[in-house]
Parts: structure tokens; C-alpha cells; sequence
């Protein structure tokens, strides 16, 4: 059985910092910051591991083909959970130095918007436990029918 933990496979690409940068914005902009997924470098590290991870986002083509163990197309995939060989979920998407490299800002800012897109669906998929909050106490209230006069 898988554990509830989502993991972004993806090196930094020819991007480096500034293609970091973009994804961690990305992260913000879709949620998917706030349930904390553990980056990796490549598909390999995960290779071993003894429990596999709830989601993998795979970050380009060469992340998706490592996860699921055959060629994959972004133009056809991209956005897309796909099952993976040993059972796991992988989001596909396009890696954020590919989103880095576009000349025009028209296409970035488009190309940048999927990404939130893509990742937004992994903090859709994920089940929030109703919580309650300390601070407000829990009242009981009593109705009372009122008797008819008559």
C-alpha cells in the first residue's frame, strides 16, 4: 500500500534557479505548496523505496518515460494521471525550465498557467479530513417546542 505522500520527480533542467523559482510559484499558485510534496531529482531516486508514493508529478518527458517505464508524449499526456507500473499514480506535465525557454511571454505566461492547472488537480484528487478548531467552543442547544395555548 501507498503512502499519502505526493513526490515532484524533475531535475533542475537547463533552467536552473530561475526554472526552480517558476516551479515553486507554480506550487503556490495551484495549493499543492501547502501539502508539502517532496522533490526529486529523477524518477531513479525513487527507485527502492519501500513505500511508493501516493502521487509522482513527473516534470517533462524524460520524468514520465523514467515512471512509467516507456516512451511518453507531453503533447498527448500532459495534464493526465496515468497508472504506473508498480501501481502509482503520475501526473504528467511539462517541466518548468521548458516553460523558462519560451521567447515569447505570451506563450510563457499560457504554458506557465497549465502548469498551475496541471498541479491544481493534485490538490483537487487529495481527501481534506474535516477538522474543527480549538478556539470555537461546541454548544449544545436545546429546542423546546412551546406548548399551544388554547
Amino acid at each position: 500500500m501507498g503512502s499519502d505522500e505526493i513526490v515532484i520527480a524533475g531535475g533542475p533542467g537547463p533552467g536552473g534557479m530561475v526554472a526552480r523559482r517558476l516551479l515553486e510559484r507554480a506550487l503556490v499558485d495551484s495549493g499543492l505548496a501547502r501539502l508539502h510534496p517532496r522533490h526529486v531529482p529523477s524518477a531513479a531516486a525513487l527507485a527502492g523505496e519501500a513505500r511508493s508514493p501516493r502521487l509522482v508529478v513527473a516534470l517533462g518527458a524524460k520524468a514520465a518515460a523514467e515512471l512509467l517505464r516507456r516512451p511518453s508524449s507531453l503533447a498527448l499526456e500532459r495534464g493526465r494521471v496515468r497508472l504506473g507500473p508498480d501501481g502509482g499514480r503520475v501526473l504528467i506535465t511539462e517541466h518548468p525550465s521548458a516553460i523558462f525557454s519560451l521567447a515569447d511571454p505570451v506563450a510563457r505566461g499560457r504554458e506557465y498557467r497549465r502548469l498551475v492547472t496541471d498541479l491544481m488537480q493534485v490538490v483537487a484528487a487529495r481527501p481534506v479530513p474535516p477538522t474543527r478548531s480549538p478556539d470555537v467552543p461546541t454548544r449544545r442547544v436545546e429546542v423546546r417546542a412551546a406548548a399551544a395555548a388554547g
